[in-house]
């Protein structure tokens, strides 16, 4: 996770201003293998909500 200035195109999707500070989300997904089988990115403005990292050990 960091954070990062947001571009013009996913600014206009989460109905932000260009420029304006956001979480950025990596999440990693494996098989049973080990073998990655998606990534993805999320990006979360925590103006509106928090975002809460659950850790499990």
């Amino acid at each position: 996770m960091n954070s990062r200035s947001l571009s013009g195109a996913i600014a206009s999707e989460l109905a932000m201003q260009e420029g304006e500070m956001v979480l950025q989300r990596h999440r990693y997904t494996y098989d049973e293998m080990k073998h990655a089988i998606e990534w993805s990115i999320g990006y979360y403005n925590t103006k509106l909500k928090p975002y809460i990292v659950d850790y499990q050990t």
